[in-house]
């Protein structure tokens, strides 16, 4: 008997072990080629079953000029991977009887509560009109009617906020504006671009989340976050600004190059990000810029896996019921409205396809009319400008994450990144 289970084990392993060597093969013709053509310096590719870590691959160096190699306890910026952490907070804040997610913004923020709506020209000079209240649901699945400063078009309002550098990703570093409760004051001037709850439009509805996380916590959002997200979930390395002692931890962000010449060898298709001064690193170091809810956070992949997991492990966190069922299902099922269809999400968000949304993720939910309120996903999912991107498949009992440090977003691997990993490892354990 002894000697049938050390060869079922034996088995098992080898199997295993055949997984990830295939894998990891696929993983080098998916993304080396970037790395090859020089076009990123590097990236970390890790696979997580309900029980930790099944796989993890790095290629090349998350920065250059330290020679730091990338892996779990690199320093790196998600940018809007930021959001589904927000999100948590919020769904904790509401669970504790802090907030209801059907509260009017302005009973938290009065300043919100003579909003305006664009005229429906956007080049129209016509003074806008009343607005209905926005509520914080609205704010958390981007259809509240506020919009930011990536967004395209000819929109009067989306150029107020990049002259007078509302929520811009440089503000990060240097708020004009001051701390948060500035930065969101300053929205109040502008109208909204359509009327609340009508449609979907990325926005900077998470950085006015986090102020009102701000105002009923009595804290300020990194230490909010870090008592009510960080700490308990075990990420200890997760930051809007990060400690002197680990910036040696941290990636290089990057951002491209125009064709050089070099002679031998094939030029180098990115530089250092311009969008931050040169004596830093990456984000998370200067101390004039605000806490964004949005894009702000700074965290190693061995960090944010514990969000994945928890997803993947029913809101249990270390054996414990953490998150409430009604609490996972706000983060993890589609929350958009019926009126709301998956080509309203594609339209602002061209990269995000067939998907709902939920709070900071996105929500795969096929081909289809008719998408209903908290229907079932078939996984969830983001992506970041900054080239960081996740997915969590329940049902396969798998999440995985691609990180590299480079802006703008270029490289969208999560659909194929979930197709390899469930042909792998499906319900294997570590």
């Amino acid at each position: 008997m002894r000697l049938f289970f050390a060869s079922a084990i034996l088995c098992l392993s080898s199997t295993i072990f055949a997984a990830q060597q295939e894998f990891d093969a696929e993983i080098d013709a998916l993304i080396g080629p970037l790395v090859e053509e020089r076009l990123i310096p590097g990236y970390y590719v890790a696979v997580y079953g309900n029980n930790g870590l099944l796989f993890e691959k790095s290629s090349g160096l998350a920065d250059d000029r330290s020679a730091l190699p990338h892996g779990e306890d690199v320093l790196y910026f998600v940018e809007s991977m930021s959001k589904p952490l927000t999100g948590l907070l919020m769904i904790r804040l509401q669970e504790q009887g802090k907030l209801r997610f059907d509260d009017p913004v302005d009973k938290y923020l009065p300043e919100f509560a003579g909003l305006t709506v664009l005229a429906s020209d956007a080049t129209d000079t016509a003074p806008a009109r009343s607005s209905a209240k926005v509520t914080i649901q609205q704010l958390l699945t981007h259809t509240s009617g506020f919009t930011n400063s990536t967004a395209t078009g000819a929109n009067p309002v989306v150029n107020r906020y990049r002259m007078q550098r509302v929520m811009t990703r440089n503000s990060i570093v240097n708020s004009k504006l001051g701390d948060l409760s500035g930065q969101v004051a300053k929205l109040a001037e502008f109208p909204l671009v359509f009327d609340p709850g009508s449609r979907f439009e990325y926005s900077v509805g998470y950085d006015i989340a986090g102020r009102i996380a701000e105002i009923v916590t009595g804290k300020d959002l990194a230490e909010a976050m870090h008592d009510l997200v960080f700490a308990p979930l075990g990420m200890r390395d997760s930051y809007f600004r990060v400690p002197e002692t680990k910036h040696a931890r941290m990636a290089q962000l990057y951002g491209p190059h125009g064709r050089t010449y070099q002679v031998p060898g094939k030029p180098k298709r990115y530089r250092k990000y311009s969008g931050i001064p040169k004596t830093q690193t990456n984000f998370g170091q200067s101390t004039g810029g605000y806490f964004s809810g949005t894009t702000g956070v700074l965290t190693t992949p061995r960090d944010y896996s514990q969000l994945l997991r928890l997803i993947l492990n029913d809101g249990r966190v270390n054996g414990k019921q953490w998150l409430s069922k009604a609490g996972l299902q706000r983060l993890t099922a589609n929350q958009l409205p019926a009126h709301v269809e998956p080509a309203s999400v594609s339209a602002s968000l061209p990269s995000i396809t067939d998907s709902g949304y939920s709070f900071g993720l996105a929500v795969k939910v096929g081909t289809g009319e008719g998408v209903q309120v908290d229907s079932p996903s078939n996984y969830l999912y983001w992506a970041s400008a900054a080239n960081t991107q996740f997915f969590v498949d329940a049902e396969a009992g798998l999440a995985a994450m691609v990180i590299t440090q480079h802006i703008p977003a270029r490289y969208f691997f999560v659909d194929r990144l979930r197709a390899l990993a469930i042909e792998h490892f499906d319900r294997q354990t570590p």
